[in-house]
């Protein structure tokens, strides 16, 4: 038994096989050392083996970037797999299978009840009743997001979109600086009924706020009549080099749960069956950023989305941005947005002209 809090403690040991319970929870530089570790160099086995299981978690996590360049082989395995939940083996469950996977429904798993242990029938049945995406985690088995999710309103297939954005519709900025965390920009066209979009967006490290504004300057087009900037209200340098780029510049009130509570209201359906918030598909105005990549972080504000989650250490219900964990630089960004919308502090000056910003 070893733990992996410290792989470096790993160096001077060699393995003919291990296995890592959860290897979603390990860092991928312990999983990486562990890698060299176990090989043919042990000389017991033929065959030098490394195996784990995980439960699904964030579409960007390192695990599915090493199944993307084939250097891990991924087996998907659902509850019709586990044998405390249904007898394995039969004909009968193999033919059902493959059915089951072009057409994943609940009531198909009526034809084979009486194979479900009486403790398996009980906990489908729950697996049954969940919802959005812990219910093509749970009972679909797919890779999707862990649990404690804040935005757990948020589903791909929903909130990112292909559409096209009409001239005539309100144009808005939210803004959230960074440099060695990524700085986020999210252009954003307001439709008539409220519903808003983001059709343009920089996530990258390593740019000061001079080239983060020129960055955005060259990727402003005669649409893009931008009414004003969302910003955070604390960092009042960004605020005053935004208005030298001639933004107006709205800062929003913080209250961290107002933000969160506002943005989760936002992304769920209405009676219509859509959110009033959502994404433009191919939104960067850059390539993905390779250092975040390389760390297996966010490339864009969607991954954040699927990986902010709760940390339980608080007592009562009231949660706010210091119980979360995980990046939220274009989160924070558009949630200014959201609260500059619900109304907030005045706009300040700049000059908007013909939708390109000009510097003074």
């Amino acid at each position: 038994m070893n733990g992996l809090d410290k792989p470096q403690n790993l160096l001077s040991d060699f393995f003919d096989a291990a296995f890592v319970n959860q290897i979603e929870l390990v860092p991928f530089d312990a999983w990486d050392e562990l890698t060299a570790r176990v090989s043919e160099r042990a000389g017991t086995m033929p065959v030098a083996m490394l195996i784990g299981d995980c439960n699904p978690s964030v579409p960007h996590h390192w695990i599915r970037e090493q199944v993307k360049e084939q250097k891990v082989d991924y087996f998907k395995m659902s509850f019709l797999d586990n044998p405390e939940i249904i007898e394995q083996g039969s004909d009968r469950l193999r033919e059902f299978k493959i059915e089951f996977s072009n057409n994943p429904s609940k009531e198909l798993l009526k034809k084979i009840e009486d194979l479900f242990t009486d403790s398996g029938l009980r906990r489908v049945e729950k697996l049954k009743n969940l919802d959005g995406l812990r219910f093509k985690r749970g009972f679909l088995g797919e890779w999707s997001s862990g649990e404690g999710l804040v935005f757990d309103e948020f589903e791909p297939e929903t909130h990112v979109v292909d559409m096209s954005i009409m001239p005539n519709w309100k144009r808005y900025l939210s803004v959230d600086w960074g440099y060695r965390n990524p700085a986020s920009v999210i252009w954003w066209a307001q439709m008539p009924d409220d519903r808003l979009y983001a059709y343009k967006e920089i996530y990258k490290t390593g740019l000061t706020k001079p080239d983060l504004l020129r960055l955005v300057l060259a990727n402003c087009d005669r649409y893009d009549k931008i009414r004003y900037a969302a910003v955070d209200s604390a960092d009042q340098d960004g605020v005053e080099q935004l208005r030298r780029a001639g933004f107006r510049v709205n800062e929003p009130k913080k209250d961290r749960s107002a933000q969160i509570d506002s943005l989760k209201e936002r992304l769920k359906k209405d009676k219509t069956g859509q959110p009033s918030l959502a994404f433009l598909r191919d939104r960067l105005v850059h390539p993905p950023d390779e250092s975040l990549k390389e760390d297996y972080r966010p490339t864009e504000i969607t991954d954040e989305f699927l990986g902010l989650s709760y940390v339980e250490k608080r007592k009562g219900t009231r949660r706010d941005d210091e119980d979360v964990v995980g990046d939220n630089h274009g989160v924070d960004g558009t949630s200014y947005l959201v609260q500059s919308l619900k109304g907030g502090r005045s706009i300040g000056s700049g000059r908007v002209i013909h939708g390109s910003v000009r510097m003074r």
